[in-house]
């Protein structure tokens, strides 16, 4: 006997992926210029002081 749901779960998704897993620049923190927190470098925005300037990542 077989579950159409079990299928599904295990069925390729319809859509690609935007970005690949294997991209993890995303994931990349510096320091914010702003308040001098930590901040992920992909983010457009501080959220502790909102500061807009560019985070480059540590290494």
């Amino acid at each position: 006997m077989r579950f159409k749901w079990l299928d599904d779960l295990f069925a390729e998704s319809a859509a690609p992926n935007d970005r690949p897993l294997r991209d993890l620049s995303r994931f990349d923190i510096g320091v914010c210029p702003g308040c001098r927190g930590l901040r992920v470098t992909a983010s457009l925005r501080c959220s502790h002081c909102g500061s807009t300037q560019a985070v480059t990542a540590d290494a």
